[in-house]
């Protein structure tokens, strides 16, 4: 920011003593805390007796107080209101102790300096103006308009603000030396070949009072040269950006000004998160648990199905009324992380499992919902209606059978087998592991009426898509239910049979056939199985 000046000295040249400093809207505006720094530049001593300093009101001009008005060669001396508290005030702990402290004869500075604009002129004791600052702009309240270079007297640009909270009084600006200053002032993005290719824009000023240049780097790369620019002058750079292939979600771009002999170079950095775009499914609801025992979470599982990493950071979990924000963490490929909107209790579950806090995390509801997952750019990237699969019991999750597998059909989810109610964290107890087509049953021998009767049927075949039909039958031949009979489905999943609802007359301890058939949706071919399920009491 460049504060215009207003008056300037009435010579290109430098007197002795000269204004380095302005405090013209100090933080608390309530306070006595205005003040000017002004500094002998010379090698001999000045003697401010008799002098004044004075603003717009100039035929009305303020006179220099002090204990001591010697002002020593290279010397600094700050003049307060007569009611600023030199002992305790706001710059008591921050003025060097060999500064000279004067005050003026009143309780402001001229008639009071305004934020809006005003000038200070400081007048010798003959009534000569020796130096002269004005201003037409207002500064952040408690920085302080300085100095850069303090023997150039004529450029308007050698006034900026402070680059700390209540100035430098009585010492060396804290812009000093501020001749060449390159500052990243933006960074914008669009989109130049969708989804990973990026037009990168960077707005460039110079703050210095020298023209100067450099380079964009981005990871210690050169990727943009930053023409060379005139003090005030600011320009937009662009260059192109490929996105990594090893990274989705928000992904942290960190770009830099090299420049040569550079001041500042806090304001040389700039961070954006750029959105890179996530392939669907990269991130799948993997598991759900919607019926927790009393006392304990509601929670979902998620995986993330990439070789990549993905940066959780902005990702959403949604049921259509409500929306929870998932934070910063980054997931490796192939691992999973349970979200919950509440505090989980991890006891018997693996020490490594990965637990997040979702603030807004949505309610499941036990009779049905729906669960979304959104990247940062508002792409669905899953989403399961649970209303339309196998219902769970308390304390039981449901359960993919493979990561992978379509999320909306029924036969990819079963209700949970394990003894625990779930496989939180680590792979499902159902998951289809098999390379080859196959049934399997599990667990046989299947125990009638208790908490682990599911049954379920894994199945792997030749085809992409089927109608399948799933019946029971006694070693007599004598058809005596049906576990499935729906299609299209996948090929390839798994479908459970709750027995703790069985007939007990029908079905008794002992052995029975159960019947796999499988139609190809296109081909009208068949594959058909037949495993023996033993149950028992």
């Amino acid at each position: 920011m460049i504060i215009g000046l207003i008056f300037l000295a009435a010579s290109s040249a430098c007197n002795q003593v000269i204004i380095s400093e302005v405090m013209f809207h100090p933080q608390d505006s309530s306070t006595p805390d205005e003040f000017v720094e002004v500094v002998n530049i010379s090698d001999t001593t000045v003697d401010l007796s008799g002098w004044f300093i004075a603003d717009l009101s100039i035929q009305y001009p303020d006179s220099l107080l002090g204990d001591q008005l010697l002002l020593k060669p290279g010397g600094y001396a700050l003049v307060f209101e007569a009611d600023y508290d030199t002992d305790g005030g706001t710059y008591h702990s921050l003025v060097p102790v060999n500064t000279l402290i004067l005050s003026v004869d009143d309780y402001s500075l001229g008639n009071g300096l305004s934020n809006q604009g005003d000038s200070l002129f400081l007048i010798n004791a003959i009534g000569d103006s020796v130096d002269a600052v004005g201003w037409d702009k207002d500064l952040e309240p408690g920085y302080s308009l300085e100095k850069v270079i303090l023997d150039d007297c004529i450029s308007a640009s050698n006034w900026v603000p402070s680059l700390i909270i209540h100035g430098s009084p009585g010492k060396a600006n804290s812009v000093a030396g501020r001749v060449v200053d390159l500052a990243i002032r933006s960074l914008t993005w669009t989109d130049r070949n969708p989804p990973y290719s990026f037009n990168i824009t960077v707005t460039v000023e110079n703050l210095g009072l020298a023209a100067a240049a450099g380079n964009l780097l981005l990871n210690d790369s050169v990727v943009a040269d930053i023409p060379s620019l005139l003090a005030g002058e600011m320009q937009e750079v662009s260059f192109e950006w490929n996105a990594p292939n090893d990274v989705f979600g928000l992904y942290s771009l960190t770009v830099h000004a090299a420049v040569p002999n550079d001041y500042d170079l806090s304001n040389n950095i700039t961070t954006a998160d750029i959105p890179i775009p996530s392939p669907r499914m990269a991130l799948v609801i993997n598991e759900i648990m919607y019926t927790p025992f009393a006392g304990e979470p509601e929670w979902i599982e998620l995986v993330n199905t990439t070789s990549s990493t993905i940066n959780l950071d902005e990702w959403i979990v949604s049921d259509q009324t409500s929306d929870g924000l998932l934070s910063q963490k980054y997931l490796p490929g192939d691992s999973y992380i349970i979200g919950t909107g509440d505090s989980l209790s991890t006891s018997g579950w693996p020490i490594a499992i990965s637990v997040m806090q979702v603030p807004g995390f949505p309610s499941l509801n036990n009779a049905g919902d729906q669960v979304i997952i959104l990247d940062p750019i508002g792409t669905i990237i899953d989403e399961v209606d649970y209303s339309h699969l196998p219902f769970t019991t308390t304390g039981r999750s449901l359960e993919k059978i493979d990561p992978t597998a379509p999320s909306q059909e029924s036969t990819s989810w079963v209700v949970s087998p394990s003894t625990q109610g779930h496989t939180a964290g680590r792979p499902n107890s159902v998951q289809v592991t098999a390379e080859r087509t196959g049934i399997s049953l599990d667990p046989n021998p299947l125990r009638i009426n208790t908490s682990e009767s599911i049954l379920v049927v894994q199945y792997i075949t030749p085809f992409p898509a089927i109608n399948l039909l799933v019946e029971i039958y006694d070693l007599a031949g004598r058809k005596l239910g049906t576990i499935f009979n729906a299609g299209p489905v996948p090929g390839t999943g798994a479908v459970t049979w709750d027995a703790r609802t069985l007939d007990q007359v029908r079905y008794r301890t002992g052995q029975y056939a159960l019947v796999f058939r499988a139609k190809d949706t296109s081909s009208r071919s068949k594959w058909e199985r037949m495993e023996r399920l033993i149950l028992v009491n």
